[in-house]
């Protein structure tokens, strides 16, 4: 059979597949020569569009095992119907519910029906509740404050905590009581609550929690600086401008840095029309940093007069745009992020913010996201790196695809996640992308741990002959680090006896080329 006969199954794209941005989408060349010789094929429009949304087979067939996440937006929580034995795990249902694309899995739950969840014995209910809170509107959730708080000083569970904090600061006004919750929750020992707890502090505008914030600064996680450089940066000069300014004087140049960027945000979210109004706020507190003995500190305080008396500076539109990138609405987080796209050096700083959007509920703000950071480049965008590197094990795919490809285009930075880059793609739904990362790791063995090659070897029982012709082919480059396996040579065994006479001969071939280590006895 010649696929290229059939003209039905010839879609075209205009850019190979590692190329394309659609590589985060699941945008397959399904039509090029290379993917019609493999296989790799798209039956329907359907089925396209599917790849392209990552939305489940439920929408037009029957189930399907790798469709859990888009379901996730069926479930209700007033139903309980987070199920122990299903093969995805609460953890995975309460995450794709919190990311779901669309508004509809929060439609028709009120907030006292997701409170009521605030006490389930499950922490994955728990924090599902959490999330469908903080999507209410802050006058239905007001009055469950209290309740949220409980969570956020006592709950076990950190990611609980996490989303808890996140919840208080999507109130418009918040108890003294819940504001003191989230400055004790400042001094966690968990960064990830820090960072969700000073985030919190600065929507609220708590001024009365600016010192503490400023406190954050010196810590020694880089994205909790960043999230109380921006919360200071939200509170605004008559807030928190003594605080900040303060921190100018620091011996750390770091401190110094997040100190700065906290006073461009400042004019850029607090200014007036006249651009003078922030200037003078903070220009009586300046005077004492200026006269500073250390020069480095006078630098820094020149640099803030600079930044203070420019008018709509690049730099102040980074700001700005940046503080949107987690505004309720889709379409302005989406104009955000492509502000931010255009801004190049400007934005750098603004990059690991950026970077959170790989993660954005919307299919456009992720696909956007990664444009951007494909146009601010190694350059600019190398402050994403280490966010888009976590996202790589994200539970839902779609997001997992956005953070493979942004790696792709940050260049030097990104060459420690190469491997894992590529790792994420190994569970995808779309054959393709398993394919592809599957040769992709071939031509990477020597670099390869024994648990990402295991990852590879695990494939041996794709139900698509493609994927495990390309394990074949990779079990040639694979050289001693997996000959000294027994299961791996088990698994190449497999392979040989594969129903796909490709798939066979290409294992028999490998077999005979192998290492003594791998020959039958």
């Amino acid at each position: 059979f010649n696929s290229r006969d059939n003209p039905a199954l010839q879609v075209t794209t205009t850019l190979p597949l590692r190329h394309s941005i659609g590589h985060c989408t699941g945008r397959v060349a399904a039509g090029s020569p290379r993917a019609l010789r493999r296989g790799r094929t798209v039956a329907s429009p359907r089925a396209l569009r599917r790849e392209l949304t990552g939305a489940s087979p439920l929408d037009d067939y029957s189930p399907s095992p790798r469709s859990s996440p888009s379901q996730a937006r069926s479930l209700s929580i007033r139903q309980g119907r987070f199920l122990a034995g299903s093969p995805t795990s609460p953890a995975q249902w309460a995450v794709a519910l919190a990311t779901a694309t669309g508004e509809a899995a929060v439609d028709d739950i009120s907030a006292a029906e997701a409170a009521e969840q605030l006490s389930a014995p499950g922490w994955h209910e728990r924090k599902a509740a959490l999330i469908t809170l903080s999507e209410l509107p802050p006058q239905e959730v007001q009055s469950y404050a209290t309740a949220v708080m409980e969570l956020l000083s006592n709950d076990p569970e950190t990611r609980v905590r996490v989303s808890a904090a996140d919840c208080l600061g999507r109130l418009e006004k918040c108890p003294a009581k819940c504001v003191d919750a989230l400055v004790a929750a400042l001094s966690d020992s968990q960064a990830v609550l820090r960072q969700a707890s000073a985030r919190a502090l600065g929507c609220l505008k708590a001024g009365q929690a600016a010192q503490h914030v400023a406190d954050l600064l010196e810590d020694g996680d880089s994205v909790v600086q960043r999230e109380a450089s921006a919360a200071l940066g939200a509170m605004g000069p008559a807030l928190a401008g003594t605080a900040t300014l303060e921190k100018l004087k620091h011996s750390d140049a770091d401190v110094r840095a997040w100190a700065r960027r906290a006073v461009v945000r400042m004019k850029a979210l607090h200014d007036d029309s006249s651009g003078r109004s922030v200037f003078n706020q903070l220009h009586p507190h300046l005077e004492g940093v200026l006269a500073h003995p250390d020069s480095a500190v006078r630098a820094s305080a020149t640099e803030v007069l600079e930044k203070l008396n420019a008018i709509d500076s690049h730099s102040i539109k980074a700001e700005r745009y940046t503080a949107l990138l987690r505004d309720r609405s889709e379409g302005v987080r989406l104009t955000a992020v492509k502000g931010l796209g255009m801004l190049g050096t400007a934005a750098a700083p603004n990059a690991g913010t950026l970077a959170e959007r790989l993660a954005d509920r919307s299919e456009s703000v992720r696909l956007a996201a990664v444009q951007a950071l494909e146009k601010l480049g190694e350059v600019n965008g190398a402050e994403a790196v280490p966010i888009a590197a976590a996202l790589l094990e994200d539970n839902l795919q779609t997001v997992r695809r956005a953070a493979s490809a942004s790696l792709a285009h940050l260049g030097q930075a990104a060459r420690p996640h190469l491997a894992a880059r590529h790792v994420a793609l190994l569970a995808d739904e779309n054959c393709s992308m398993r394919c592809s990362a599957v040769e992709e790791l071939g031509e990477l063995a020597g670099e390869l741990r024994p648990e990402q090659i295991a990852a590879v070897v695990a494939l041996r029982i794709d139900p698509h002959w493609s994927v495990r012709l390309a394990l074949a082919r990779a079990f040639r480059k694979f050289g001693p680090t997996v000959a000294a396996d027994p299961e791996h040579s088990q698994a190449l065994d497999i392979l040989t006896i594969d129903k796909d006479w490709r798939v066979a001969r290409e294992a028999a071939a490998a077999r005979a080329a192998a290492p003594h280590s791998f020959q039958r006895t």
